[in-house]
């Protein structure tokens, strides 16, 4: 008879369930939780701050929007790596 020792203890299952329960609970729009922001008493109670921009982001879609690139069919399933080209202060 094998005797297998659990995967996970009580507090890493725990843990577990609470991120399923916390990813449950949160909009893939906004990334509010739904819990609150679908309460009757949130109408209109949010606002939306000035946007913030990635420059990784903004240089994989820069990259992407390349004619050779964005009339390929497979384009969904390129992985591109975006690298840092830069030293922050805190590094120097």
């Amino acid at each position: 008879m094998t005797v297998r020792e659990a995967e996970w203890d009580d507090e890493q299952r725990a843990w577990a369930v609470a991120l399923l329960d916390l990813e449950a609970d949160t909009c893939d729009g906004c990334h509010q939780p739904l819990s609150e922001t679908t309460l009757r008493e949130a109408f209109e109670g949010y606002d939306v701050s000035d946007p913030a921009v990635c420059q990784g982001c903004k240089a994989l879609l820069i990259e992407q929007r390349r004619e050779e690139y964005a009339t390929n069919p497979n384009l969904p399933a390129f992985r591109f790596g975006v690298r840092r080209t830069w030293t922050p202060h805190d590094e120097e």
